[in-house]
């Protein structure tokens, strides 16, 4: 549990609240949270017996 959190964190900087609002940031954490589900569940369902079953939301340069 403690990799999914930093890499909903870290990968989807989804720890940037850069707006004064409280519901601005509430609602970017809410997208980011809903990219970090469909992520998952493309991986562990769709994807099951492709190469991508084990993407991960690092960027490769």
């Amino acid at each position: 549990m403690e990799l999914m959190i930093k890499e909903h964190k870290n990968h989807l900087r989804s720890d940037r609240t850069l707006c004064c609002r409280f519901e601005a940031n509430r609602f970017r954490l809410l997208l980011y949270s809903m990219a970090y589900m469909l992520m998952h569940t493309l991986r562990q369902v769709h994807l099951k017996k492709t190469q991508f079953a084990k993407a991960s939301l690092t960027r490769s340069m």
